[in-house]
């Protein structure tokens, strides 16, 4: 017999440190080392576009890499300087911070060996809307749709609209859902009951 136990993210640790903050509607972010394969570029691309239908739209990007002065020569030649924030390095404390303040959380790397991220976990815990390309089994964490978005590389065009259909009540839905996906199948601490 086999069973699956996922690998899980610290649960009883980080919920405090995100409990009483609060969302700011306008606000993406995407977290992780700066490199090429990593999809930035992916991500500041849609942003934007996203930036001329919400002109009070905000990106947060966070860490650091090879990739960084790339990214940082893009987001001048679009002219999103006053929109982009690069913050660098912080700690991890301050990434779930940053994580319970934002809308929609991007990972839309195609880096091989990306598999089911912890960060993609810790977004859905802070209830972002995470929006992850198509990686080898996401759909064990993310269920399209139900608690999150998945998109092949060919079809990240889509995203923006996906995103802009959705009301308050289906945001608050799949927002829902991906902390209880969380809470339920990738907590450490109930992964560590099932070892035992």
């Amino acid at each position: 017999n086999v069973t699956v136990i996922h690998r899980g993210t610290t649960v009883s640790k980080f919920l405090p440190l995100i409990e009483n903050i609060t969302k700011d509607k306008d606000t993406w972010l995407t977290v992780g080392r700066l490199l090429p394969s990593k999809g930035f570029d992916k991500v500041v691309d849609l942003f934007s576009k996203y930036k001329k239908i919400n002109p009070n739209a905000k990106l947060n990007i966070v860490g650091e890499g090879i990739f960084k002065s790339d990214l940082e020569k893009m987001v001048r030649k679009l002219d999103l300087e006053d929109s982009v924030n690069f913050l660098g390095y912080i700690e991890h404390k301050d990434v779930l911070k940053q994580m319970a303040k934002a809308n929609i959380f991007f990972l839309l790397s195609s880096k091989m060996g990306e598999r089911l991220p912890n960060v993609l976990k810790e977004a859905m815990l802070a209830k972002c809307i995470c929006v992850s390309s198509k990686t080898p089994g996401i759909d064990e964490l993310i269920e399209d749709g139900n608690d999150g978005f998945v998109f092949q590389e060919n079809d990240y065009e889509n995203i923006l609209n996906i995103l802009n259909s959705l009301n308050y009540d289906e945001q608050e839905i799949i927002r829902d859902n991906a902390r209880k996906k969380i809470l339920v199948n990738f907590n450490v601490e109930v992964s560590m009951k099932k070892y035992l």
